[in-house]
């Protein structure tokens, strides 16, 4: 879900543009259930269990967040930074992985 500027008050409403035809709600409760935004059956199948674990990882941070000390704000976020990496390195090697097919089928 991308950052539209939509927040709580008009949850419900689908404003398209970046999001499609999703509502910040629709993507929330789609994110609950299978850690993606979509209701793409597909898109959902598609995702590997080390993905879904990595995005485990980071909700369970985030959360600590809420409660640890300020001292220990730094290791939280140092965590999160390397989650976040290593889910953008899985984004990158599938989106690897289909332009080396695309690629191949051009041949």
């Amino acid at each position: 879900m991308e950052d539209d500027g939509q927040d709580d008050p008009h949850a419900d409403k689908v404003w398209g543009g970046p999001n499609s035809d999703y509502s910040l709600t629709e993507a929330r409760g789609n994110f609950k259930k299978h850690y993606i935004m979509y209701r793409d059956r597909r898109r959902i199948l598609k995702q590997t269990d080390k993905e879904i674990q990595i995005k485990i990882g980071l909700i369970k941070a985030f959360e600590k967040l809420r409660i640890v000390s300020s001292k220990s704000t730094r290791q939280v976020w140092q965590e999160i930074d390397a989650l976040e990496k290593a889910l953008d390195d899985i984004v990158h090697e599938s989106t690897e992985r289909y332009s080396n097919n695309i690629e191949k089928i051009k041949l």
